[in-house]
Order: structure tokens, then sequence, then C-alpha cells
């Protein structure tokens, strides 16, 4: 059996180790799409403000305009700029993770396949009860942990030795507590992926709300260039 258990978990932890490589690069894939798509949409409301400011300088030489005017939009236009700086930093960072786990040159050229989003990102689902139970229910990890448990606590009950059965009594205490401790880690690790989808989410829709705004203040901007 116990030779049979060994295969089990050596061929198990292969599997778990393939799995978490592939969700490793799955997460660092979707993670520069986003990235990507942030860069876009904050390069084209940069591209908007920067036709806004333009705007804003003309009118000033007609005397339709404050130096206010022309301030606040070069405000903007500086704020989506340090924005685009730093997310082409995370963005180099990101790309050159990505090939060292794929075993590539570290700044060789990334080809993604972009995928489109809403307008909007959903937040993502509220971790309950239901999906801590079920990621414990396949958790591997915890089910040699249950397993162990129940092996000693039957070598416990075929033991008459005193000192032995001590031993074997602290052993499951140990176990039992590594077992709480695992199950306190799935909860926290689902939460935590759970807060770092909705980040993600969050800034996407930051970034496209910034083109959004841009958008109209460059229509605004013009309006007010029309009517003189």
């Amino acid at each position: 059996d116990s030779i049979d258990d060994s295969i089990k978990d050596t061929e198990r932890s292969q599997k778990d180790l393939k799995m978490d490589l592939q969700l490793t690069s799955s997460v660092m894939y979707t993670s520069i799409l986003e990235m990507e798509q942030n860069l876009e949409a904050l390069q084209k409301a940069l591209a908007l403000q920067n036709k806004s400011r333009d705007i804003a300088q003309i009118r000033i030489e007609q005397g339709t305009a404050t130096e206010l005017d022309y301030q606040n939009a070069n405000i903007d236009l500086n704020k989506t700029l340090a924005q685009i700086n730093q997310l082409n930093a995370g963005l180099t960072s990101a790309k050159r993770s990505l090939n060292d786990l794929m075993g590539k040159e570290l700044d060789a050229p990334l080809h993604l396949e972009p995928y489109s989003v809403d307008m909007t990102v959903d937040k993502a689902p509220t971790v309950n009860n239901a999906t801590v139970d079920k990621t414990i229910e396949d958790s591997y990890e915890i089910y040699k942990l249950k397993r162990d448990i129940d092996n000693l606590k039957k070598q416990a009950k075929d033991e008459d030795n005193s000192t032995t059965k001590k031993d074997l009594a602290n052993k499951i205490a140990q176990k039992e507590l590594e077992l709480t401790k695992a199950k306190t880690s799935v909860n926290t690790t689902l939460k935590s992926k759970t807060d770092a989808v909705n980040q993600k989410g969050t800034a996407l829709n930051n970034a496209k709300l910034a083109y959004t705004k841009a958008a109209k203040d460059l229509e605004l901007a013009k309006a007010k260039l029309d009517l003189g």
C-alpha cells in the first residue's frame, strides 16, 4: 500500500506541478492582455487630451478661454501620461516573466492573441462557503492530510505500547493542525485571487472611463471653439 501511495503521490505531484505551471502562465497571459487593453485605452485618451489642450490654446489666443482652461487640460494629460509610463513598465516586466516561465529569452517578442471585453468588467463572484468547500474537496493536499490522519488513527487504535501510542497521538495532533491551516489557506487564497481579479477589472474600467471622459472633454472643447 505504501508503494502504491508513493506512486500515486508522485503522479499527483507531477500533475499538480503541470497544472500550477499552466495556471501561472494562463494568469500571466491574461494579465498581459489586460494591461495591453488598458494601455490602448489610455493612449487613445492621451490623443484626445492632446487635442483638447490644443483647442484650449487656440481659445486663449482668441480670447475665449483663460490660462486656467489650458492648465486643467494639461493636468489631465500629464496624469494619463504618468499612468501610461507606469503601465508600460509593468507590461515590460510581465512579458519578461512570461518569457522566462516559457524558457525563452527575457526580451523575446511576445505575440499574444487579443480578446475583446465589454466596456465594463463585472466583479468576480463573492467567495462563499460552497466555493470554499468545493475547493477543499478537490484539494489533493487536504486529501493526503486526511488520509495520513486516518492511517495514524488506525495505527494508534491497534497499538498497545503506551509510549508509541502517545507518539502517534502527537503526530495526529500535528497533522490535524496542518489540516486546519491548509483549509484556512484555501479560504485566504480564494479571497486573494478574487481581490486580484477585481483589481484588474477596476484598472481596465478606469482606463476606459479615462478614454470616455477624454472623448467628452474633447467634444465640449470643440463646441466651445465653434461657439467662440
